[in-house]
């Protein structure tokens, strides 16, 4: 188990390869975690004043905003 979990790991893309950067520097998370998280998270792009959070969903998530500014309050988001 220890070998599979050293075992090199290639990312698709730049944009992974730069979150997984991301990921790394603030808490040490080595690219076979980052896996998991690109299983099962997904890159969304966004245009300005297009909403990002749907409030009427049930399903728990985390976002993490890269290279913007939000707008987050009340009567929308």
């Amino acid at each position: 188990m220890l070998c599979w979990d050293e075992r090199p790991v290639t990312l698709k893309s730049e944009d992974e390869e730069q979150l997984w950067r991301f990921f790394m520097r603030r808490s040490g998370m080595h690219r076979v975690d980052f896996m998991q998280v690109l299983r099962r998270g997904q890159f969304v792009r966004a245009s300005a004043g297009q909403s990002i959070f749907d409030i009427e969903t049930d399903e728990v998530s985390l976002y993490l905003v890269i290279e913007v500014c939000v707008r987050v309050g009340g009567g929308g988001v």
